[in-house]
């Protein structure tokens, strides 16, 4: 099937009864079908035409259309209108339980990443006879296999959500805990690697839940408290940390206490998964039937796309190559995770060269630096509830990047004579990127349609994504004394500079784009068609068609 397979829709707002109307409309005017599944007219099915008030519309096959088609049909027609107060009930319980979810799940992902670099100052080190150079090795090697990971993304469309992630989380669990058992650094690479292919796609399964269950408006909100979830982790691996050297004459090492303390916060999470994490809204074991079919109906007006389809579908893996839109994000990405050293492996290594007196020290400057990223976090979300329009996808995120660019541009020019805590406040306003990364990844997902080109473009910014963070680990191995020049000449003129200007093209691109569908819609076009196995058609909603963007033309870009 060709991209032109589709029926092009109005994106403007119509009731749930306006759409059933324009479907009976639709369906009294189809053309008859005869016994062996033709047109009378002469078409054949697969040529997937009708023509109806004079215009050509065309069809998608059941098996193509969103996996919620068959849920939605049964009980969309006996579930009432949503009122005001139900809607308010509905999105403060499903705001708090899927922004809840997803933030504690990437909230301890990210509290296992960073494991290692607080190992680094307990006693990793000695243990695994590691130097600076293969710690930056096993932080490549970890990022390899998180690139090599994408490629899951498509099974997990295949089988769905809920049942991959739950394996994903119960599989990292248990190598949290086997990490003890590590002796060599040929031991740490062999466990990085392994963490790499099972963590590659814990950030597209928690976006693609958000996009799931939330308002386009909701998801870029809420995106900033997904991302407290990262700026966050270093106050509470901070403190645990700090507990942990204060452990007198320890049995075993302190970082694999570590290890076993973050193991079993990850085993209290994979049980919450496998118990009430949702594949979808028709899966969703904390919603009732009418609550299901409510949130279908919001999110779709919303974003007039798909929410779930398990066929891969090759054409729009080739519309979603030939679409520069998923290049530049995902070069977007790259550039700015030449700077995720700074928050991850490299922060306290980073503190302690630039004057930290001891570990106990470090542990607690990133503690104080995690508070701060997080309020920044908060007010990101705020200022996006307050001022939604002003606070856009493009202007927030280029607002969010300013302060890492004075930070790199200041890291760079200041003589090294100064305070030294000139030089830690720096590092930790730096330390705030987690705010762009995030909207990027938001914003990645938002400007795209139909589930394979979207799951196709997620793993293209994902493997940015990893790229970025295997050439990050290894700016700092030109040390150039306690200044790396070479990594923060890098850091702010693609992670900082670069970026932001590749987030003006995007947007220049896309309201062109905006332009031109708005110039194209008309009323009359709210439905699509679905072809059953027994041939007969059936007028549903465009949404329902799992259509690309390019192809739905009631999919409007949000700038």
């Amino acid at each position: 099937m060709d991209q032109k397979n589709c029926l092009t829709t109005s994106a403007s707002n119509v009731s749930s009864d306006n759409l059933k109307n324009v479907g009976k409309e639709i369906n009294e005017n189809l053309s008859p079908v005869s016994s062996n599944g033709s047109l009378e007219n002469g078409f054949q099915p697969e040529d997937k035409k009708i023509f109806t008030a004079g215009k050509e519309i065309k069809l998608k096959r059941s098996k193509d259309a969103d996996e919620t088609f068959n849920f939605f049909k049964e009980f969309d027609g006996v579930t009432p209108e949503i009122t005001p107060e139900e809607e308010a009930k509905l999105t403060k319980k499903v705001n708090w339980c899927i922004v809840g979810l997803t933030t504690l799940t990437s909230f301890v992902f990210f509290f296992d990443k960073m494991t290692l670099s607080y190992s680094s100052i307990l006693g990793l080190f000695e243990d695994c006879n590691l130097n600076q150079h293969r710690y930056d090795a096993q932080n490549s090697i970890f990022y390899v296999a998180y690139l090599l990971a994408q490629g899951t993304l498509f099974f997990i469309q295949r089988y769905g959500i809920k049942i991959c992630f739950s394996i994903i989380v119960f599989l990292w669990a248990i190598s949290i805990f086997f990490s003890v058992f590590m002796n060599s650094y040929q031991s740490v690479y062999v466990f990085r690697f392994f963490l790499g292919l099972i963590e590659g796609s814990a950030i597209s399964i928690n976006n693609q839940t958000m996009r799931q269950f939330l308002t386009q408006e909701e998801y870029s909100r809420f995106s900033n408290i997904y991302a407290c979830a990262v700026l966050s982790c270093t106050i509470f691996m901070g403190f645990i940390s700090y507990g942990v050297l204060n452990i007198k004459n320890p049995v075993i090492s302190y970082w694999k206490i570590l290890s076993l303390i973050i193991g079993g916060i990850t085993t209290l999470l994979a049980v919450i998964v496998i118990t009430v994490y949702p594949g979808n809204p028709c899966d969703c074991r904390w919603l009732s039937n009418k609550e299901k079919i409510w949130v279908i109906r919001r999110v779709q007006k919303s974003n007039h796309s798909s929410l779930d389809q398990r066929v891969l579908k090759i054409y729009q893996i080739k519309e979603a190559c030939r679409d520069p839109i998923t290049w530049l994000f995902g070069f977007a990405m790259f550039s700015l995770m030449l700077c995720n050293s700074l928050g991850s492996s490299q922060t306290n290594i980073l503190y302690q060269d630039v004057g930290a007196t001891s570990n106990l020290a470090t542990t607690l400057i990133s503690a104080a630096s995690g508070g701060f990223s997080l309020a920044c976090g908060i007010t990101a979300y705020f200022l996006s509830y307050k001022f939604p329009t002003l606070f856009n996808s493009t202007f927030s995120i280029i607002f969010w990047t300013l302060p890492e660019t004075i930070s790199a541009i200041l890291m760079i020019a200041l003589p090294w004579d100064i305070n030294k805590k000139v030089f830690i406040a720096l590092i930790s306003i730096a330390c705030i990127y987690g705010i762009p990364f995030q909207q990027l990844i938001c914003w990645n997902l938002q400007t795209c349609s139909g589930q394979t080109k979207l799951v196709f473009r997620q793993a293209i910014m994902m493997v940015g994504y990893a790229l970025g963070n295997i050439c990050s680990a290894q700016l700092y191995n030109n040390k150039q004394t306690n200044r790396y020049y070479t990594a923060w000449g890098v850091q702010l003129g693609f992670s900082f500079v670069l970026m932001p200007i590749i987030v003006v093209i995007i947007n220049i691109i896309l309201k062109k784009r905006n332009e031109e569908k708005l110039k194209a819609l008309s009323d009359d076009m709210k439905m699509g068609l679905i072809e059953k196995e027994d041939g007969t058609k059936e007028a549903v909603n465009v949404a329902l068609l799992d259509l690309t963007d390019l192809e739905n033309d009631t999919f409007i870009y949000p700038l």
